[in-house]
């Protein structure tokens, strides 16, 4: 059975923590629930671009444009692992566990909320990427190939660099 095409962004599985960040007015995007999201030098949280190295969690919540939120919640922790769909640039394999991806920064919703962000299999290698491939989430609905929900955990994040803002 294939398996559907539903990006719903980076789900924190389990939330192991979650801290409230600022997003500003001038914020240029929506920020959709489980986007991931990144750190801009003002301090304020924005929609993260792929490739981005100030990744600092997933969205918990739906900002819209131009919209200052003073406590936005992130799920931030440093070890937290996330639940995402691959977006079936290039077929992943049990080969993948262990390798590295950037996410690609699709348009959520406007209906749901949901984020469209999903794994940028096209990018898997064994260097520099935002997510390491953990496993593939053990569902009755979900099998190895292309749009399989992958586990990750966040490699190339702000808080995993040696640089700042």
């Amino acid at each position: 059975m294939a398996n559907p095409d539903v990006a719903f962004g980076f789900v924190a599985t389990p939330l192991l923590r979650s801290r409230p960040y600022s997003v500003g007015v001038t914020n240029a995007s929506i920020i959709y629930i489980n986007d991931v999201v990144a750190l801009e030098a003002t301090g304020n949280m924005i929609t993260a671009a792929a490739a981005s190295a100030l990744i600092i969690g997933s969205s918990l919540g739906y900002h819209a444009i131009s919209t200052a939120v003073a406590h936005a919640p992130v799920a931030d922790a440093v070890d937290q692992e996330f639940h995402a769909q691959d977006d079936a640039g290039a077929t992943l394999t049990q080969t993948a566990i262990g390798q590295i991806a950037d996410h690609v920064a699709t348009a959520g919703s406007t209906y749901t909320k949901l984020s469209g962000h999903e794994i940028n299999a096209g990018t898997q290698a064994s260097t520099i990427g935002g997510f390491q491939l953990l496993d593939v989430v053990d569902a009755p609905d979900n099998v190895v190939g292309a749009n399989a929900i992958w586990r990750l955990l966040g490699v190339e994040t702000l808080w995993n660099v040696t640089t700042g803002v």
